[in-house]
């Protein structure tokens, strides 16, 4: 069955649902709340009636899409996780009874720090760096 879409989304919404292949009530339900707003012209508003329109079908969106736990590996006391391709490492820093503490770093997909910074038993003290994808001081923050 093709339930149209609801005509009190706006044209904006119904046009960018269109365009993205999402053209009844059944298509909407195949996606996230989150890829819905990504589309252009798609808002709070639009969300909402289409969440109520679902609900009053007996259906819903999809649930957030769940991320996979990053790789990581524990080498000399230091956690070091990495990004999604298992290789790049994402960030690194000591744990102390399973809280951070001490130095970290965090990194971009492409190697180059990204941002630094300190904790104590998991709390954030000191100066924190962020770095421009060149690796220079951005800006400098004291927690």
């Amino acid at each position: 069955m093709n339930t149209p879409l609801p005509t009190n989304i706006g044209r904006p919404a119904t046009n960018a649902l269109i365009a993205a292949g999402i053209t009844c009530l059944e298509d909407v339900a195949k996606h996230t709340a989150a890829e819905l707003a990504a589309l252009h012209g798609v808002g709070p508003k639009a969300i909402g009636i289409l969440t109520e329109s679902l609900r009053l079908h007996n259906t819903e969106l999809c649930a957030p899409k769940k991320m996979k736990p990053k790789a990581s590996e524990l080498i000399d006391g230091f956690l070091i996780k990495y990004h999604a391709n298992g290789v790049t490492r994402w960030s690194k820093g000591k744990l102390v009874d399973g809280l951070p503490d001490g130095y970290w770093e965090w990194y971009r997909i492409d190697g180059t720090i990204k941002r630094s910074g300190h904790f104590v038993r998991g709390e954030v003290v000191g100066e924190w760096i962020t770095y421009d994808s060149q690796g220079n001081v951005y800006k400098v923050t004291n927690k």
